[in-house]
């Protein structure tokens, strides 16, 4: 709702939540896209309101949609199929419906543009947006475009990720001359309000439940990882580095939020699904006398999908799991997190 009235009063103080004011896209294209009533037009808002959700829903379908149309053409049938049912089990498919008419929804979107998109005016473009859009950006894309810079079968380089950083660059200047022009006071700012608060109490409420809250992050798609990087490393090593990196970058950025697993599955996803299909297509080009390592890796995945189906993702909010119409909490409380937490410690 709070992004809602941001559209109809563009220049609105919003000092409830003061620190949102730097995700200014959404806002926008619900100010000029005509998603939203005047105030004094009480009939309409109900309507209206809808309208903004809907275009939100369909951002997140147009990302989706992209991603598999995508992944079908570049990768195959049978590597795209588990790499979106991996990916629509994953946590941030919750995220996004559980939190709709929120910048989230254009961030998958933008993201999906970033993770396949090969011109660098485009990637530009999807820089710029995605840094007006929410912050997370500036963590999002460089990463993205660095794995895809050591994947051996996606021609990226240097000038790529260059493009991405002026676009970074300059949705930064527009997103501090909004705030100029409206006169809203700088420390109103994500990062600054993050710094004030200091780093020790977020990690602190961030990661009560540490095993569980981890846990969150890719839910049972952790085994995907770690079945790909196992696999992969002595044969891409570069590649699955990085990967481990945009992990631990994901890692420190949610810590200091008290959404955690939100915050880590939107940097995160785009990786994930990377990962599993570029390690299929190795797997597959190293095995033309013996297919025995492309069917081990895809049982493998198979598993990981059928354990998603049987235990759906949930998420952390402020140290505590959040109850959601798609998880048995209790499951999780009283089986899989004692478990998970005799193995961890």
């Amino acid at each position: 709702m709070h992004y809602y009235i941001m559209a109809i009063d563009l220049g609105g103080t919003h000092t409830s939540l003061p620190y949102k004011q730097d995700s200014i896209l959404l806002p926008i294209l619900g100010h000029y896209l005509g998603l939203i009533s005047d105030e004094s037009q009480v009939h309409w808002q109900e309507h209206n309101f809808f309208l903004f959700l809907t275009f939100c829903y369909a951002a997140i379908m147009t990302g989706f949609v992209y991603t598999a149309a995508y992944l079908r053409s570049r990768f195959g049938r049978e590597p795209a199929l588990l790499a979106l049912v991996i990916l629509a089990l994953h946590p941030v498919i919750l995220v996004l419906v559980n939190r709709i008419g929120v910048p989230d929804a254009l961030t998958f979107l933008l993201t999906a543009l970033i993770l396949f998109q090969r011109s660098t005016i485009i990637l530009f473009a999807v820089a710029f947006l995605g840094m007006t859009n929410h912050p997370l950006f500036l963590f999002i894309a460089p990463s993205l475009v660095l794995l895809r810079i050591y994947a051996t079968s996606d021609p990226l380089s240097i000038r790529h990720l260059v493009a991405v950083l002026a676009g970074l660059t300059v949705g930064q200047v527009a997103v501090a001359s909004f705030f100029q022009v409206y006169g809203i006071p700088m420390d109103q700012g994500r990062v600054l309000y993050l710094v004030n608060e200091g780093g020790r109490w977020w990690f602190l409420q961030a990661y009560g439940p540490l095993h569980l809250t981890v846990f969150s992050y890719h839910n049972f798609a952790w085994l995907a990882i770690i079945a790909c990087v196992a696999y992969g490393f002595n044969r891409s090593r570069g590649y699955y580095v990085v990967l481990l990196l945009a992990q631990a970058l994901a890692f420190a950025v949610a810590s200091a939020t008290q959404d955690p697993t939100r915050i880590f599955s939107l940097v995160a996803w785009a990786s994930l699904v990377h990962c599993v299909v570029y390690t299929l297509n190795l797997a597959r080009q190293s095995s033309q006398n013996s297919a025995t390592d492309y069917t081990a890796l895809r049982r493998t995945l198979l598993i990981v999908a059928g354990l998603g189906v049987l235990f759906p993702p949930f998420t952390v909010w402020s140290g505590r799991i959040q109850d959601t119409n798609f998880v048995p909490i209790w499951l999780y409380q009283n089986v899989i997190g004692p478990l998970y937490g005799a193995i961890y410690w």
